[in-house]
């Protein structure tokens, strides 16, 4: 009883997120590969703070615009890459008796492993260069980044805003 249980809270965690506004992606646009390497979003944002701190202003800005456009691709190729592997890799609900589970976390380890490929393809390098610190994510999460953006577009220079 208690293994079926996790198994189920295992699956939960392994569902494509819910779609939210709109049909779905089609097949095509699935398999697009990304732009070129996505670089980190939080050493974007890093650079986008120490930018603003320094008095560089443009170069802020820049940052900060990087960062947020970083952060939104990745959410983005990892929504896709769920999608694209709930699709091509389904699970099999487990069985009853001894041994039934294994085709059910055969299927599993197979979505976790077309997860890992697509992810590591789109973003132009391993997923690992993408993991951010709880301060980071929370930030992101509070909008801190806007912030910073609206004080820099603030204090560049009119000329800059409306010329590049």
């Amino acid at each position: 009883m208690q293994e079926r249980i996790w198994a189920l809270l295992l699956l939960l965690l392994l569902l494509p997120p819910p779609l939210c506004g709109g049909p779905p992606d089609s097949p095509r646009q699935e398999l697009e590969p990304e732009r070129g390497p996505l670089q980190p979003f939080d050493l974007l944002y890093a650079s986008g703070v120490a930018a603003y701190y320094n008095g560089e202003y443009e170069q802020a800005v820049r940052d900060l615009e990087s960062a947020l456009l970083s952060h939104r691709r990745l959410r983005e190729v990892r929504t896709r890459c769920a999608r694209h592997c709930a699709v091509r890799r389904p699970l099999v609900p487990p069985g009853a008796g001894p041994g039934a589970e294994l085709p059910f976390f055969r299927a599993l380890l197979e979505r976790a492993r077309c997860y890992r490929s697509c992810e590591t393809q789109r973003l132009g390098g391993p997923a690992s260069r993408h993991r951010v610190s709880e301060d980071v994510r929370s930030d992101f999460q509070r909008r801190v980044p806007y912030n910073y953006l609206q004080r820099a577009y603030i204090k560049v220079p009119w000329r800059w805003r409306f010329h590049t």
